[in-house]
C-alpha cells in the first residue's frame, strides 16, 4: 500500500462506516489512548468506541478528560463503555501510579496507542521533576515508561497492538548522546521534532522485540491536520509560531478527523493490510524534506498511504536501537524506576 488508496482516505471521519467494516473483530477488546480528551485522540478514542472497543482516556487534565470520556460514550455512534483515568505523561510517577491502577481492573490491554504530546511549552516547565526537557517528557520517556509497564499487559492479551502517532516533524531532529533528555534545549520546534524522531525510533525498536509475542506495532501521522494544538489562545510564549502554524493549519489543514484517521486505520485494519513500525513506515500523509533548515514539505495528499522517514537516524535501525537503550538506562536511574519493575528485554 505505497500509494493513496482514495477509497479508504473517504472513510475519515464517518464513524458508523467504519465501525460496519472493521468493527466485528474489535468488539469487547480493551484500548488506551493518550492525550484522548481532545484533537487526534479524540477522534481515535471515538472510532474504537464506535467498533465496540472499551476505550480508557488517558490525560493530565481532569477537568477536560472526565467531560471528553462521558461526551464520547454517550456519541449516538458509540457502543461501548469510555472511562477517563488520569495520566500525567511528563511525570514518570503519575505513568507509574496509571499502570498500578489500570492492573488493579484486572482487564486485558488489546491497543494501547501513544498519541498525547505537547508543543512550546514555557521555560519554567523545564526541566520536569525527573530532569527531562518537558516535551519530551511528555511524548517520549513517559510513553517508554508506560509501554514498559504494560509491556507484559499487551502480550498476555495478544494479538494486541501497539500505536506510535508520528509527525513530519522527524525531519528535524538530531541526537546529542550526551544530553538525550533534551535539558540542553528551549522547548521550540526542532525540540518537538527531535522528540517525535525518538518516538519512530524507538517503535522500531518495540516492533522487533514484540513480533514474537504476537504484539504488533504500527505508526501513523497526522500530515497537517486543524486541532486546538496550535491554538495561539494557550500561548503566552512563542506566540508568532503558535499563530502562523495555526493559520497554516484553518487555511491549507486537513480536518482533525482526516488526521486521525491513518492512526485509528493502524488500530482497526486486518494486519495484512499494514506495515510494521519494524520496516521504519509510518501510515499518514506524503512529506518530504525540503533540505531548507530540515523542514518538512507537507503535502497532505493521501491518508491511507506509506511514508518512508526522511530522517537518517530513523533509518539506521542500529542507531535506534541504540537510543532505545540509552533510554531505558536513563529511567532505570530515575528513583521511581529504580524502585520498580525492571525495564528492557532488547534482542529477547
Amino acid at each position: 500500500m505505497s500509494g493513496a488508496n482514495e477509497k479508504l482516505d473517504k472513510l475519515a471521519g464517518d464513524y458508523k462506516a467504519i465501525s460496519d467494516k472493521y468493527g466485528e473483530g474489535l468488539n469487547g477488546k480493551i484500548a488506551i489512548v493518550t492525550g484522548s480528551n481532545t484533537g487526534l485522540g479524540y477522534e481515535i478514542a471515538r472510532a474504537l468506541a464506535a467498533c465496540g472497543v472499551r476505550v480508557f482516556v488517558a490525560s493530565r487534565n481532569l477537568q477536560k478528560g472526565e467531560p471528553a470520556a462521558k461526551e464520547l460514550a454517550e456519541k449516538d455512534t458509540s457502543k461501548a463503555q469510555v472511562e477517563y483515568m488520569h495520566l500525567d505523561l511528563a511525570s514518570l510517577k503519575s505513568v507509574r501510579t496509571f499502570a498500578e491502577d489500570f492492573r488493579k481492573l484486572g482487564l486485558p490491554l488489546h491497543i494501547l496507542v501513544n498519541n498525547a504530546s505537547s508543543w512550546m511549552v514555557p521555560e519554567s516547565m523545564s526541566p520536569t521533576e525527573d530532569g527531562f526537557e518537558y516535551q519530551a517528557a511528555s511524548y517520549y520517556f513517559g510513553h517508554v515508561y508506560l509501554t514498559e509497564l504494560l509491556k507484559d499487559k499487551l502480550e498476555s492479551s495478544a494479538p494486541a497492538r501497539l500505536l506510535w502517532t508520528t509527525s513530519a516533524s522527524e525531519t528535524l531532529g538530531t541526537i546529542n548522546w550526551d544530553n538525550i533528555e533534551l535539558t540542553d534545549r528551549t522547548s521550540n520546534f526542532a525540540t518537538y521534532g527531535t522528540m517525535k524522531m525518538y518516538g519512530q525510533m524507538v517503535a522500531r525498536v518495540y516492533a522487533k522485540q514484540l513480533k514474537s509475542k504476537k504484539v504488533s506495532v504500527y505508526m501513523g501521522q497526522p500530515g497537517m491536520s486543524s486541532t486546538d494544538f496550535f491554538n495561539p489562545e494557550k500561548f503566552s510564549w512563542y506566540k508568532p509560531d503558535a499563530t502562523l502554524q495555526w493559520l497554516l493549519q484553518k487555511f491549507i489543514g486537513l480536518t482533525s478527523e482526516q488526521g486521525a484517521w491513518p492512526i485509528i486505520f493502524n488500530a482497526v485494519a486486518p494486519e495484512d493490510q499494514l506495515q510494521s513500525a519494524e520496516t521504519g513506515l509510518s501510515m499518514g500523509p506524503e512529506y518530504y524534506d525540503t533540505g531548507v533548515l530540515q523542514m518538512p514539505n507537507i503535502t497532505n495528499k493521501g491518508l491511507i498511504r506509506y511514508q518512508e522517514p526522511q530522517n537518517d537516524n530513523i533509518k539506521d535501525y542500529s542507531t535506534c536501537e541504540r537510543l532505545y537503550e540509552a533510554t531505558i538506562k536513563l529511567l532505570q536511574r530515575k528513583p521511581v524506576v529504580h524502585n520498580g519493575p525492571k525495564l528492557g528485554n532488547v534482542g529477547s
